[in-house]
């Protein structure tokens, strides 16, 4: 035992560990107001542990003794179950009429999801460019030419500073552009 009480992980045994999770679990369940059976209690139980022992238990030795184990463990399983509600939640919410989609619509390719955000920023930049002045929209299309500085200022005739001053203004009228959703 250590000062305050608290034992260390290694401390533990086995046996006493999986019963506190478990009861960690039940606990946490009824916090959340889930109605758990035996076996999803057993299967929540099972996921923590792993979670625990996961890198040769680099969780377990992460237990500082600022508190009781209990207590830590405690609140590794009301995260964890935490998240595990939400994302539940989540998704009945999105998906309640997922059986009305046809199975084509259901169907998830391989980086679908990321080639749809780029395709989708593409457009965006672009119709942000395409406003631009022709001042501001040459300086862009000198900096996507992977131009340096001194060319840059070169070819507009302005100071190497100025190519600077004008750059970081482009970037943050882009950004706050982007931000505000204006296409």
């Amino acid at each position: 035992m250590l000062p305050n009480g608290s034992q260390a992980p290694d401390a533990l045994d086995v046996e006493r560990l999986i019963a506190t999770v478990s009861k960690a679990v039940r606990y946490a369940c009824r916090l959340y107001g889930y109605q758990a059976n035996g076996d999803e209690v057993e299967d929540f139980s099972q996921d923590i542990l792993v979670t625990l022992f996961n890198d040769e238990g680099r969780v377990l030795r992460s237990f500082a003794n600022r508190s009781l184990v209990e207590t830590w463990l405690y609140t590794i399983v009301r995260r964890k179950l935490r998240l595990y509600f939400l994302r539940r939640r989540w998704e009945q919410e999105n998906l309640s009429d997922v059986g009305d989609l046809p199975t084509e619509a259901l169907r998830y390719e391989a980086n679908q999801e990321k080639r749809l955000i780029d395709q989708d920023e593409r457009k965006a930049l672009h119709a942000i460019l395409s406003r631009l002045p022709d001042r501001k929209r040459q300086l862009m299309e000198l900096e996507l030419q992977e131009l340096k500085s001194r060319d840059i200022a070169k070819e507009l005739g302005i100071k190497v500073e100025s190519v600077y001053r004008l750059k970081s203004a482009l970037l943050k009228e882009i950004r706050r552009s982007i931000e505000e959703g204006i296409p």
